[in-house]
Order: C-alpha cells, then structure tokens, then sequence
C-alpha cells in the first residue's frame, strides 16, 4: 500500500469510528449498569443552569456484559449524542425499554442531534416482550445517526424512522435483524423515510436477516447518495432493498439469500431491489443519475417460491423499470444467482409464504429466531452466516474477498472498498509532503453537498491562490498545489496558510515551501 492510500485509509477509520482526532480532548464518562442510568447520566450531564457540558467532546460509555433499563425515551435536542462501549472483548451490553408503573415502556430512542452508537445490543422490545414500532425515531432535519459494531434486534415498524427530511443513515459492521411481524408484513422495515428527502445511506460489512417487508423502503423522497457494500441480507418478505429515486448509487459485494421470496401479484411491482429514474425538475438543473452495480448474489430457495400460491408469480430481482433503467445507464454485472448454505441459519420460512396469502390462518406463523433474544444473560446472536469456502460467492467480490459481511470470516473490507467511502464529517487534513519542494497534496472531506472554497495565503494573510471555488458533491478530493500564484508566478520559500471553508465548516493549516 503506498503511502498516500495508507494516509486516506487511516483518516477513513477516524471518521468512521467517530474518534476525535485530538482523543486528549474528548471527555469519557463511564455510565454504570442498571435501571435509568443511563437516562440518568445523559440528562444530568449539565451545568447549574441547565447548559450541556461539552457535548461535542462527550463520550457515554457503557459496561461490557452490562444490561441498561430505559426509564423513558432517550433523545438529544440540539447536541450531538455518542454512546459506546468498553474497549475489550466479551458480550455486548443490552440496552432495553424498561417498564413502569401501568405496564408501560417507551421506545428506546429519538434523536434530535446526531447520534453515534457503538458496541451495543438495541432492541425496541420491553422486559415484558411487548416490542415498540420504531427503534430510532430521526426527529430534526439534517442529522446524522452512526450504529457501528452493534446488534439492532427486534422491532414492530421500522429500526430506523426519519420523520424529517436530509438525514444520513450508517450502519457499519453491525447485525440488524428481526423487523415486523406476520400480523401486519407491510411494516417489517430497516429504514422507512416516510417520503423525506434523504443526504446518505451506508450499509457496510452487516448482517441484515428476518423482516417482512425491507430493509430500506422508499414512500417518495430522494436519496442524494448510498452506499450498500458487504452486506448479508438473508429473509426478507416482500421486497429485498427499495431505493426509488437516487442520485448515486453503489451496490457491491451484496450475498442477498431468500429476498421478496412472498412472491407478488401481477400487478405489483415488487422486487429485491429497485431504483427510480430522477425528477424532471432535477434534470432539467443537470443532475445526473449514476449507478453502480457490481459482483452480487441473489439467490432464492425453490421450496419458497414452490410455497407460492398458482395465482402469485415468483418476484424478479430487478422490477421492469430498475431493470430498464440500470441498462441504460448503469451496470449489473457478475451478478450470481449461487446458492448458499450458512454454517448456522434460521429455518426456511416457508409456512410465512403460505401465510401472507392466506390471513384465515391462526395463529400467525413469524420467522425463526433461533432462540435470541434481550434477556440478560441469553443468546444474542443464534445464528452463524459464514458459508463454504468452496462456493463460487468465496472469492467473488471486486478484490476476490467472500460477497457479504466479511465479520463471519474474521476479515476486514479491503482497503480499496473504502476509499470512495463517502465520509460523515468534515476535514481538512494536513499537506503532504510538508516542507515541500516544488509541489505538495492537499486532501479534505466534505460529508454533504457542499459550496466549497480552498485558498492558500502568505504569511501576511495575502490570497495567493484558489485552488477550489465551487459546489461539490459529499466526498473526499486531493488536490496538488504546484507552489505557483494566481497568476502563475513561482512563489517564494516560506510559511503559507491554506483555508478550507463551506456553509458549515471552517479550517486553517500551516504548510512549508523551502527551495
């Protein structure tokens, strides 16, 4: 790996793990194991007068093995909310809706800031079994929600619920599983924007298993960017992943087992995945829609789709208008239809076949848990999604790691899976080389779409050059500044500032030309 990849890649897992980059300043408070603890710390966490006390740099930490009791509704207006685990190994700790007087718990979680959460067991399902519809409720506009190592397990709508337009979505190297139930299929969801406009979806290196419905479902809003890369998606009812319309897509690496396996009437449009073209309004304004779709496996069991009725007919992958669509302008290749025996995985949910077209039958049948669950002490995670080395899906992917989560394997993904990664902050990070001589790299991060403007000055705070004046997409650049002004003269040895600024961002570094 050279050099300039290992300085991205390392920048990358920063960002990613939600680590300051200055760790001396962030505040750590460790949050003991009970019942309203957590609640507790978070909302006592100010000063005398109610100000929140250094929320930036706060970190909540909870107790591996440790089982936390809501006592309401988590949520944090107007500031960002981290809450981690414990370095080290051993069990996840749990955090679980506690129940109160009259039998009655809340749902776990409504952010109103961003949110990161790392290391832990979630469910929405209270101590008395009775599971709430959402998990995450994404209350304000513009905000970001990080679930990162965690176990997102059992919810009765949807684990991620954004009732408000522009937010961003990521789910790294977690398992989400057990969304909806056979009552009501339409609402078993991974993400739901209920028609809200949104900036980014990641899906990186997870496990998504056992919904009714799908695992990202589009009511009528946009997605400006997603990224669904190393993902196992095993059981999904209706549809597999509906995007609607987006902006940029990148599918890569998916291992998609037993999605839309209900089956669809002629009418419907159901599919294990779909896309939709873009808006006139925003062709007309030159925006262009760009797909990519590379190295997938979609496979589903014959005895699922031998369950459908005569009258249902076998959902396709692509629907006739993604399928259209990402012909003309995307790609679809390598796709596999291969299939897969996972060392340890839930039953066929064959009767749910025969059970959504037939509602005369009682009691409804649900999916296989394999006897996970929240309580303290038990099983979190019944099942093992590693498959044979020997399957043609083993070595499939663009840089010939398995298709899937690589967690089953004790892989990472490799480095070039992440170098396009979008990033979920802002940053400008140091030139290199530096002292430099006659040339030197500049990179930076924007995490949304963006006016972006990179000019260097003197030491006297003269402008000398703008490298960058115009809106750019979220992403990561590199630049190269030849040591010449505006004009094209060679400029003098000595210190120089370059200034990177956005709508919401603002930084300054110190670089050296020596000759």
């Amino acid at each position: 790996m050279n050099f300039n990849k290992f300085l991205l890649f390392s920048t990358l897992l920063i960002i990613l793990g939600g680590t300051s980059f200055i760790l001396a300043q962030s505040r750590f408070i460790e949050v003991p194991s009970g019942v309203g603890t957590l609640n507790e710390v978070i909302a006592g966490d100010t000063t005398a007068t109610g100000e929140r006390i250094d929320p930036e740099n706060t970190v909540y930490v909870l107790e591996r093995y440790g089982f936390y009791l809501l006592t309401g509704t988590i949520s944090n207006t107007g500031f960002p909310l981290k809450i981690w685990t414990a370095e080290g190994g051993g069990t996840k700790p749990i955090i679980q809706p506690g129940v109160g007087e009259g039998g009655v718990s809340s749902p776990p979680f409504r952010p109103r800031g961003d949110f990161h959460i790392k290391g832990a067991y979630v469910t929405a399902m209270d101590e008395l079994g009775q599971t709430h519809t959402v998990m995450f409720r994404l209350s304000a506009d513009d905000i970001k929600i990080i679930t990162e190592d965690c176990h997102l397990d059992y919810t009765g709508q949807s684990i991620f619920r954004l009732d408000n337009k522009n937010n961003s979505v990521y789910v790294l190297n977690s398992v989400v599983s057990n969304s909806g139930s056979m009552a009501s299929p339409d609402n078993g969801r991974g993400i739901d924007d209920r028609g809200n406009d949104i900036d980014i979806v990641v899906f990186e290196n997870s496990t998504f298993y056992n919904f009714t419905s799908r695992i990202l479902r589009d009511g009528g809003g946009k997605i400006n960017y997603a990224r669904v890369v190393h993902n196992t998606v095993v059981n999904v009812g209706q549809m597999g992943i509906s995007f609607g319309e987006i902006i940029e897509l990148e599918f890569k690496n998916n291992l998609f087992v037993n999605t839309s396996f209900f089956g669809k009437r002629s009418t419907s449009a159901w599919s294990s995945f779909d896309v939709l073209p873009l808006r006139e309004d925003l062709v007309n304004q030159g925006v262009e829609q760009k797909l990519t779709i590379l190295n997938n496996n979609f496979y589903t069991a014959p005895e699922l789709i031998n369950a459908q009725p005569d009258s249902i007919l076998a959902s396709p992958i692509f629907n006739a208008v993604s399928d259209s669509l990402i012909n003309a302008i995307g790609t679809k290749d390598n796709l596999l239809n291969e299939a897969i025996t996972f060392t340890d995985q839930p039953a066929l949910p064959v009767d749910l076949v025969v059970a959504n077209w037939d509602f005369t039958i009682t009691p409804r049948p649900e999916f296989d848990r394999g006897g996970g669950g929240p309580d303290f002490g038990g099983v979190q995670l019944p099942f093992d999604y590693s498959y044979p080395t020997s399957s043609t899906s083993y070595t499939y992917s663009t840089n010939g790691q398995p298709l899937g989560d690589l967690s089953w394997f004790g892989m990472i993904v490799s480095v070039d899976e992440n170098l396009d990664e979008i990033p979920v902050s802002f940053v400008l990070e140091n030139n290199y080389p530096n002292p430099f001589n006659p040339s030197t790299v500049i990179k930076y991060s924007v995490p949304e779409l963006s006016n972006v403007n990179l000019k260097i000055y003197n030491s006297l705070g003269q402008l000398v050059k703008t490298l960058v004046n115009t809106t750019q997409a979220a992403g990561s650049y590199s630049l190269q500044w030849d040591g010449t002004s505006d004009i094209g003269v060679k400029v003098s040895s000595g210190i120089y500032i370059y200034r990177l600024t956005t709508d919401k961002f603002s930084a300054s570094k110190k670089m050296m030309l020596l000759k």
